[in-house]
């Protein structure tokens, strides 16, 4: 798959940009593709915990918070990427502007 020029690779578990790749959990995995899938638009919390689970058997919602804060170092190293939170919503990726 290809966001933009992020690729994610489903076998290794990973996202690269220009060259340089990143190893994913496989929960991190599921969260990116589930967000590349409906890029720019909120995907709510709860989506992001039937996806990793396959159930809608409630989580602490920390767990998904832990794993998008892990994901938004390992994108934001990696090019103009940017997990936003939308309060009360859920979460989006988006292309950060690149600064002149």
């Amino acid at each position: 798959m290809d966001i933009g020029g992020l690729e994610l690779d489903r076998v290794n578990l990973s996202a690269a940009y220009n060259g340089i790749s990143v190893p994913l959990t496989k929960s991190e995995w599921v969260i990116l593709d589930v967000l590349d899938r409906h890029f720019g638009e909120v995907v709510t919390r709860e989506e992001l915990i039937y996806a990793i689970s396959g159930t809608m058997v409630p989580i602490k919602t920390r767990t998904i918070d832990v794993h998008i804060s892990s994901l938004r170092r390992k994108i934001y190293g990696l090019g103009p990427f940017a997990l936003l939170g939308v309060y009360g919503k859920g979460y989006r990726l988006v292309r950060r502007k690149t600064e002149f």
